[in-house]
């Protein structure tokens, strides 16, 4: 599962990640894009938020990498301030049932995600 986020252009950021995600796979669902306020860094706009299941032959690496990709081909700059405004942001949340993404327990539109898209994964509580 892949996570998405974005405050600068949301909308069609969020169009031109996905055509760019269709080309690392397969998109078996995806979640309800929804609005979040900004939990770490408040002082910026809302965040628009949501994830897809990818079904990829890419590794875990690779994947990573070419989230970074198109990360830069959409605009996204890295500061000092990792909760920055930001064009686009695509983590992998889960890779072959397992959850990888720290922030999962930070964020609880991201055990949502999980729940929606993947409910057989266990989530603590």
């Amino acid at each position: 599962m892949i996570s998405l986020g974005s405050n600068i252009n949301s909308e069609e950021n969020f169009s031109k990640a996905l055509v760019h995600l269709q080309q690392l796979g397969f998109i078996m669902q995806r979640s309800a894009f929804i609005k979040t306020k900004p939990l770490k860094f408040e002082e910026q706009p809302e965040f628009l938020n949501g994830a897809i299941l990818l079904n990829t032959k890419k590794s875990l690496s690779e994947l990573k990498m070419h989230l970074k990709q198109i990360e830069a081909l959409l605009g996204r700059v890295r500061t000092e301030n990792k909760n920055a405004p930001r064009e686009i942001d695509l983590d992998v949340t889960t890779y072959n049932g397992f959850i990888i993404d720290e922030d999962l327990a930070v964020f609880p539109f991201l055990i949502d995600f999980v729940q929606q898209l993947q409910p057989e994964i266990q989530l603590e509580k």
